[in-house]
């Protein structure tokens, strides 16, 4: 589709990749469908992307009438869209996606949240480690204190 790659048709394999001779896969950029090449055209290529590329039925029923092979892909692409039990299949799957992520959030701000948490106790543990040795330090002077008074009272008692 761009001018600047090489044409995407069966002879071209760096544009495919193929399994089979009857199985291959292209990669079209569905936003360069207006570069396709007189070759591409020849090969269809360029209806292809305005297939996939289309916006309605509408447009996609005008596209398929033209080739029987693009009008069985487009009613097996509308009878997927349109089954009750593929369409709920997927939204469970968009939904329990959905939850699986949200889920994952949540786990992963209550890991930031406990780990903030545990910051926090880690600062106090070691602010409550500093009041203790300021404790330690005045029951020591108290001690000392205690027994100062104590010599002076048997000084006091002794003098008299």
């Amino acid at each position: 589709m761009n001018n600047k790659k090489a044409p995407a048709h069966p002879q071209c394999i760096e544009q495919m990749i193929i399994f089979t001779e009857k199985l291959s896969i292209r990669i079209i950029d569905l936003t360069e469908i207006d570069l396709a090449t007189e070759e591409d055209k020849r090969y269809n290529i360029d209806r292809w992307a305005r297939l996939f590329k289309a916006q309605t039925w509408e447009e996609i029923k005008m596209l398929a009438a033209q080739d029987t092979i693009m009008e069985d892909a487009a009613t097996t692409l509308y009878q997927l869209s349109e089954d009750e039990r593929i369409r709920m299949e997927c939204w469970a799957r968009e939904d329990r996606l959905k939850r699986e992520q949200a889920r994952e959030d949540l786990i992963e701000e209550q890991k930031q949240a406990l780990a903030e948490k545990e910051q926090e106790l880690a600062e106090k543990d070691l602010a409550l480690q500093s009041k203790d040795q300021e404790l330690q330090s005045k029951d020591q002077a108290l001690v000392e204190k205690d027994k100062i008074i104590a010599e002076l009272q048997a000084r006091l008692t002794a003098g008299n």
